[in-house]
Parts: C-alpha cells; structure tokens; sequence
C-alpha cells in the first residue's frame, strides 16, 4: 500500500496506484511474465524535483567543461534557428544573433585566457573576469530565450543544450552527470541571477537572466519505482534530457531510484572516435525525445503500450494521451494552468484516469 502519511500522495491517486498493482501485478490475475506491464514516467519535474538537463549545461557554461575550439563554438550558436529572428517573451527586442555574437566573443577571450583551453589561468582567476560574466550570462540568456519561444520549439532549444556536449566522452558525460546531481543536491531551492558587465562593448548590452537552482529527488517516486518493480512491471525513464545524463543519475544506487541500464528512452547523440558530436545518433528514428518524439520512443524501442504514464508538461502530453491501453495518468502539479488546462481539468472531473499531484515549490516534495 502507499504510505500516504510520508509519501503525501493525493489520496485518490494513492488508492488508483493500489488498484493498478493488483488488477495488473505478478498476483493479479493475467500476469504475464512473457508481457510484462508497463509504466513510464518523466523525468525532471515528474520524478526529480528540478532540471538535470539544465543543471548540467549550467555546470558546464559555469566550469568551462567545454570541448570546442572557437570556430566549431561558433557554428554551434544558434543565428536565426527555424528562421526566427527575435525571442518570445523575454528579450523579445534583441536578435538572437546578437546574444550568439556577445557569447562567441567572450569564449574566444576565455579561449586564450583559461588554462583548460589555450590560456594560463586558473578557473577561479578566470571567473573573476569580465569575459566569463559575460558568457555565463549571455548563454543563459540563450538557454531561456530558446525555451520561452514557441515559435522555434522546445525540441531545438532542449538539442542546442544537449549539444554542448560535443567533444566530451560517454564516460565524462555520465561522470559530469553524476557531479552535477551531487552538487544540486546540496544547493538549495531557489533561484539565482547573472548579470551580463555594463562597463563592456557588446552588440546587445547588458543582460539579466534568472536561473533556478537546486534538485531534490521525490522520496515518494524513489518508492514507486521500487514497489511497481517488485510487483513485475517494467519501469521506463522517457525524457527529453540526454540519455546518458539521466542513465547515469538513475542507474546509480545514490541516487535512490534502482532504474535499469537501458530503461531510459531520450535523447541520443551521435558518437565519432569515441565521443559525442552534435548530431542525433544515425538509426533513431524517434529524434528528439520532445512531445510525439516520446511517444515514437516508446512505440519504437519497447513496443509495448503503457498502462501507467506520469508526466508534468507540454512535454508530455502526447505521451499522457496517446495509448489507449493506459490506465492511469499522473500529473505533477507545475501550476501550468494555460498549456495544461486541459489536462488539468480531466484530472478535476477524474477522468480517464487522469490525477493531479501536488508539490510544495519550497522544499521539492509531494503535498497530498
């Protein structure tokens, strides 16, 4: 049974959970070893409180674990992605070109000043610089500029931050991950600013830029996980973060989720002479693990349908709703009440399996 006094399930959900185990578990009646039942979920935001995918490349752009020479740094900006010239939202005033140029510039200074390039500084003499501020700053500009603005896609903003990557090995990936994990963890809940210098010469000026800080892992998904597992279902990972970076969190045992090598379905990025380019890996027929890119996954490399799905975004609606042998749908709650009002209101009239669960944005935990 749920432990509803720890875990702080919605009640109703919890009661759905109990029933799916035992109408469809190794003691319900037609178990079938041979078919085993299915349940996917999300990852950030849906089994994690926070964004590993972002917390990795906010690591990277912070620690310059960046394995490109200027030139190929350069072909990696986005200028006009999808032939769109200006943000959504935010910075809707400034070219995207120019955020891309300021970035670019300062990684070129930074290329000659820090001694993990072609410089003699240290990382902590180089942070002091007016060139780093400027790219920690301008690249996280683009980070949240790419995801606000619907007319270029989350698909291409989530690839353009998976593709900082390139150049790096599996290995360093997976150990990048695992850092990352480690140092969020102890980090707490909030948010923190950038701040772009005004005393430089730069095509859009200074910029200020929010990012969120911290991850803590749902205690209460931790046990899921565990219990759907031992009751004979397969537990599947589907999201739009590299695959490698979650793999690596999941399948560790720190990490508390017991996850399988192999049971994470997202974004898979070429491999050339051992390490990762910036191109999707040849033969993935699903591509970005964004949207009906989740659902192609599940249909294209388990090819089975799911009777338990969780999500918590645009991200996953096509995966909520998209197989008719599903039988119960949860949905963190985000407080996205315009792009998953829908959603939301199935789960108000308990419809077609869906439940809203709750969460407390102050301590990264289920509220009942």
């Amino acid at each position: 049974m749920i432990d509803n006094a720890s875990d702080k399930w919605n009640p109703a959900l919890a009661r759905a959970i109990d029933r799916l185990i035992a109408d469809f578990g190794a003691a319900g009646p037609g178990y079938d070893l041979a078919d085993k039942p299915l349940a996917v979920f999300d990852f950030d935001n849906t089994t994690i409180y926070g964004d590993i995918g972002e917390q990795v490349f906010r690591r990277q752009v912070d620690n310059l674990i960046i394995r490109m020479n200027p030139e190929q740094f350069a072909a990696y900006m986005p200028v006009k992605p999808r032939g769109v010239e200006f943000f959504d939202k935010i910075y809707s005033d400034i070219p995207i070109a120019r955020v891309s140029a300021d970035a670019i510039d300062a990684f070129e200074k930074l290329y000659l000043m820090y001694e993990g390039f072609r410089g003699n500084l240290s990382l902590e003499q180089v942070a002091q610089s007016d060139a780093y501020k400027e790219f920690r700053a301008k690249m996280c500009v683009m980070y949240n500029g790419l995801n606000a603005t619907m007319s270029i896609g989350r698909d291409m903003a989530y690839l353009w931050s998976i593709q900082l990557v390139a150049g790096l090995t599996p290995a360093q990936v997976a150990a990048l991950a695992r850092e990352t994990w480690a140092y969020e963890l102890g980090r707490p809940i909030g948010e923190e600013t950038l701040q772009s210098p005004g005393n430089i010469q730069s095509k859009c000026g200074p910029l200020s830029v929010s990012m969120k800080t911290g991850i803590r892992p749902f205690g209460a998904m931790q046990k899921l996980y565990a219990r759907l597992r031992g009751a004979g279902f397969d537990v599947y990972i589907v999201t739009a973060t590299q695959d490698i970076i979650v793999e690596a969190v999941v399948t560790d045992p720190v990490s508390g989720y017991g996850i399988e090598a192999g049971h994470v379905l997202g974004v898979p990025l070429e491999i050339v002479d051992g390490v990762f380019t910036t191109n999707i890996a040849p033969g993935c027929g699903h591509g970005v693990t964004y949207g009906e890119g989740k659902v192609k996954a599940i249909r294209e490399r388990i090819s089975r349908e799911p009777l338990f799905v969780g999500g918590d975004s645009d991200n996953d609606i096509e995966m909520l709703t998209s197989f008719e042998k599903t039988q119960l749908r949860m949905i963190v709650d985000r407080g996205l009440h315009e792009i998953m009002k829908d959603l939301y209101a199935k789960c108000a009239r308990g419809e077609d399996g869906f439940y809203l669960q709750h969460r407390d944005e102050k301590t990264g935990r289920f509220l009942a």
